[in-house]
């Protein structure tokens, strides 16, 4: 109700000649006598809690980040970097990758860029998979792979 007093009154000042003005402070006065004669409701309590709380998650302190992910991903780009770089080289020393005025100038000297690549890709994805391994916990896994990381099917 006090809202509606206020909203009458607001109209009331804004427009002090409106036409209907003797009919709004008609209402405000039945409005004011209503809330003079009834009293305050009580303030209603909140609602009781019916759902149960979310279970806790528990959180492993072995759960590897973003680092070994990352480790792998930039190693995986550099050996292909790496090998296409090797490639390009060993294409131009050919001479099967000559460009139209017969040489190869913008693929020369790729060989040792692509051997750095593919060494620096290869340490990378070693590192981060051996980050991974220890980190899921089995920390057999990692040793046994720093032991003999030589891969068998």
């Amino acid at each position: 109700m006090n809202t509606a007093i206020g909203y009458y009154e607001r109209y009331l000042n804004e427009l002090p000649d409106a036409a209907d003005r003797a009919q709004i402070e008609g209402r405000l006065a039945d409005l004011r006598a209503r809330q003079t004669a009834e009293p305050a409701p009580a303030p209603q309590p909140p609602p009781a809690q019916t759902a149960a709380p979310a279970p806790a998650v528990e959180v492993s302190s072995s759960t590897p980040g973003i680092l070994p992910w990352a480790l792998v991903g930039g190693g995986i780009v550099g050996l292909g970097v790496g090998i296409t770089f090797i490639a390009l080289d060993g294409t131009c020393a050919s001479g099967s990758a000559k460009d139209a005025e017969g040489d190869c100038a913008e693929l020369r000297d790729t060989g040792l860029p692509g051997i750095l690549f593919t060494a620096a890709g290869a340490i990378a994805l070693g590192v981060g998979g051996y980050l991974l391994l220890s980190a899921e916990g089995d920390e057999e896994g990692a040793q046994a792979f720093l032991q003999d990381p030589v891969v068998r099917f």
